[in-house]
């Protein structure tokens, strides 16, 4: 259960944003949120092998880890 509190408080990021966007609307303000992409840091490194992180850059248009 190493990853539960970073995939939840991401989805409530997104799921935040949403409904602000929904309740604000009417008031002529827009919201967003920015999601980066996999980040190179030790965790990831730890995590991950060479083959997840392969497969992982390949899903980035950019084609690299941020």
């Amino acid at each position: 259960m190493r990853f539960c509190a970073y995939a939840s408080s991401k989805g409530a990021v997104i799921t935040l944003t949403k409904c602000l966007a929904v309740e604000l609307a009417s008031s002529n303000i827009r919201v967003n949120c920015i999601n980066p992409v996999g980040t190179d840091t030790p965790l990831l490194r730890q995590s991950t092998d060479e083959a997840g992180l392969k497969a992982m850059i390949n899903t980035i248009p950019l084609g690299r880890l941020a």
